[in-house]
């Protein structure tokens, strides 16, 4: 009988660390949960703020462009605003050779008022705003 109360006892101890054990395991799971509720509920999103340029100011960085063509060819068109020229190149899709197609100067092209354009022109709109 002795041997019986000393099996039953050692069951129950076990029982008992395991219960433990858990008991442990979900309160340390509980309290992380709360320490990273309570971090992202009480932390600020830190502010983010995009540098200005100044208008007028021309940037210094090059402005890209591209398209597939019809024929499978990476058209590249890229634009210095600084210098205001811009050039366009074709990619080869099959050997991935690039050639420059054209380079244009675009100074003067955005100074004219109106090409190529449909009625009624930019100065026809204007006289009639004004007649108002």
């Amino acid at each position: 009988m002795d041997r019986m109360e000393t099996g039953q006892r050692g069951r129950r101890r076990r029982r008992t660390m395991r219960k433990l054990i858990r008991q442990t395991l979900w309160g340390a799971t509980v309290a992380a949960i709360a320490l990273i509720a309570g971090h992202i509920l009480t932390s600020r999103p830190q502010s983010v703020h995009a540098e200005l340029q100044e208008r007028g100011a021309p940037s210094e960085a090059l402005v890209s462009h591209t398209q597939v063509l019809a024929n499978g060819t990476q058209q590249l068109c890229v634009l210095d605003p600084r210098h205001r020229v811009m050039a366009v190149y074709h990619v080869d899709p099959a050997n991935g050779g690039i050639s420059l197609r054209s380079v244009r100067n675009i100074y003067w092209d955005l100074r004219i008022n109106h090409f190529n354009g449909t009625t009624p022109l930019p100065e026809e709109i204007r006289s009639l705003i004004e007649q108002e």
